[in-house]
């Protein structure tokens, strides 16, 4: 797996937020003397590994051995049952399609997808999906 940092440029120069700094050394430490690539782009959302770890770990888990089904069917389920649809206009015909769970870090509304999908599930599966608080992943 490639490392990836979150940053901000500020005056031409590379500042890593808070807690990156020392896994960052640690990365160069393991890399001395050899080439390596660095990409720089803007942040397209603020979904964190720790999100999709708790979201594929725990709330997909769950709801996995409950039912039988695969990890992707179940994450596909999820999607078109939460996610928001959205419209998408090809010459001048529009059609509503499900939403991108990437879309939801974009706008921030990752909190409330799984909150609604902890409720269902304790609804409608009798699941108890632990908060991420609650849970080590």
């Amino acid at each position: 797996m490639t490392p990836k940092f979150r940053a901000k440029i500020q005056a031409g120069r590379i500042k890593l937020y808070p807690g990156e700094k020392l896994y960052y050394d640690h990365v160069l430490q393991t890399l001395e003397g050899q080439t390596v690539h660095v990409a720089i782009g803007k942040v397209k959302g603020l979904r964190t590994e720790q999100q999709m770890r708790y979201y594929f770990g725990v709330v997909v888990k769950l709801i996995v051995d409950h039912t039988g089904d695969d990890t992707d069917s179940v994450h596909d389920f999820l999607k078109d049952k939460f996610a928001p649809k959205k419209s998408i206009t090809l010459h001048n015909e529009t059609r509503v399609v499900p939403g991108c769970t990437h879309d939801l870090f974009k706008e921030n509304f990752f909190e409330e997808y799984v909150d609604k999908i902890r409720q269902w599930a304790a609804q409608e599966l009798e699941i108890v999906i632990p908060d991420p608080q609650q849970v080590a992943f």
